[in-house]
């Protein structure tokens, strides 16, 4: 009996296996805790799930929180294509368009943003940001009596700087603030080579910027649930008064609703909605401007608003950073167009804290 109380009670202590620690302690003022991993043992190959992420989708912005006195870098590249034009939900055709007395019809646009974001703990509960996008537009549009047209804007957008406040900055829960100013440092009056052989301004959608001061709020929830996380953020951009030609973007409001998972101890996954929508407009149009020739530089006609679908995949390379790659495809769409709708979104980004 003595013998076999001592195999039972061998065999116990082998079942729980060797601990390994956490990788961060959650009550320090390291980054937020984002993984524990348990060794396997040769004789017991299971593995107590892994907890999920608390980092909301990299495609979601003005959301981290740096430890004070640490530095993090963040560089994404933004790819927007659009294709074909749109009133309210309905497709146009370019016929229809041009019958109606256009001679400008856009077909498709590529829309490319590079943008290098930089946070600085100030605080043990405020980070100050940094955020700037340089932009590249590509429209083909037909030209009646003249055929396809390819017209480019390219150069800085509007920076944007500002504070992200951790008012509630727990292990397994978050809430996160962020405030920020638009400064106009991005071109209103962008023009490129048209039918003519001359410049010509190009339609509203591809300035590079908005020529007023804006504020920019929203706030980030996070909550871990066993393996699984889920999160919301919601912003929205207010512009200030009117630029120096006399007009302004409308306002617009941006909101993500995500779930996330490790699917290794290196990879996440998640599963996003996003909902966005944007004002006309307001003021008065460029003098330069040919709404009556292109409905793209109708300054009353810029509203919208869109409902997309997201999946995106998050790799942790350690000490070299984190890179995330998400997509977007669009559920429904308004516009106040005709305007150019939209056919994809993809995301790649990478950020190194130190």
């Amino acid at each position: 009996m003595k013998l076999l109380a001592l195999i039972l009670m061998a065999g116990s202590v082998h079942a729980q296996g060797p601990r390994v620690p956490m990788d961060l302690d959650p009550d320090s003022e390291e980054l937020p805790l984002l993984r524990m991993r348990e060794a396997v043992d040769g004789n017991n190959p299971r593995q107590r799930p892994q907890p999920a992420v608390v980092e909301p989708p990299a495609v979601v912005r003005y959301t981290a929180r740096v430890p004070k006195g640490h530095v993090r870098l963040e560089t994404r590249l933004e790819r927007h294509t659009y294709e074909g034009l749109r009133d309210g939900r309905n497709d146009l055709d370019s016929s229809d368009l041009v019958s109606g007395g256009y001679s400008v019809v856009g077909e498709s646009m590529v829309h490319t943003t590079r943008t290098v974001d930089l946070f600085y703990g100030a605080s043990h509960n405020m980070t100050l940001f940094a955020s700037v996008p340089i932009h590249e537009r590509t429209i083909t549009s037909q030209v009646v009596g003249f055929g396809p047209l390819d017209q480019t804007s390219s150069g800085i957008g509007d920076v944007v700087t500002g504070i992200v406040y951790a008012y509630k900055d727990k292990p397994n829960s978050k809430l996160h603030v962020h405030l920020g100013v638009g400064l106009p440092t991005g071109e209103t009056g962008a023009d490129d080579l048209g039918a003519g052989g001359t410049n010509e301004r190009l339609p509203l959608a591809m300035q590079l910027g908005g020529g007023t001061y804006d504020i920019h709020n929203g706030a980030t929830w996070v909550n871990r649930m066993d393996v699984w996380t889920v999160g919301m953020h919601g912003r929205m951009r207010i512009h200030l008064g009117e630029n120096d030609e006399g007009w302004a973007h409308g306002d617009s409001f941006n909101f993500d609703f995500w779930i996330a998972r490790p699917v290794f101890s290196f990879l996440d996954f998640n599963l996003r909605l996003h909902n966005a929508s944007w004002g006309d407009y307001y003021g008065t149009a460029p003098a330069s401007s040919n709404p009556d020739d292109n409905p793209l530089s109708e300054i009353h006609r810029q509203g919208g608003m869109r409902t997309d679908g997201g999946v995106g995949l998050a790799l942790d390379l350690g000490p070299v950073g984190r890179i995330s790659l998400d997509g977007t495809l669009p559920i429904d769409e308004w516009l106040d167009g005709p305007q150019l709708s939209t056919q994809s979104t993809l995301n790649l980004s990478w950020h190194l804290s130190f």
